[in-house]
């Protein structure tokens, strides 16, 4: 059935929480690793000095890349942290 026919059937509620936060844990430092990526990617634009344009052709402000950027660092942060949160649960339930 695979990992989510194992969640539903096997091993005590205990089991299956650690099983939740391990997913959790994984996804969220993923969305992390993502978040952090793509901040680099809008300091570069800030730090390059050039114009910088979105899809539809329209000039992007510096203003509002640096919204963009500090938006990007907090999720970056808060998923890591969240995701060394869940890990840490995990390793207490062993």
């Amino acid at each position: 059935m695979g990992w989510l026919g194992k969640l539903r059937r096997d091993g005590t509620p205990e089991e299956r929480a650690l099983i939740i936060a391990r997913m959790a844990s994984i996804v969220l430092a993923v969305f992390g690793v993502g978040f952090a990526a793509g901040a680099a990617q809008v300091y570069r634009a800030l730090r390059s000095g050039q114009a910088w344009s979105n899809y539809r052709g329209e000039l992007i402000t510096h203003a509002d890349m640096m919204h963009t950027f500090i938006f990007l660092v907090v999720a970056a942060a808060l998923c890591i942290l969240l995701a060394l949160r869940f890990r840490r649960f995990v390793r207490r339930g062993r």
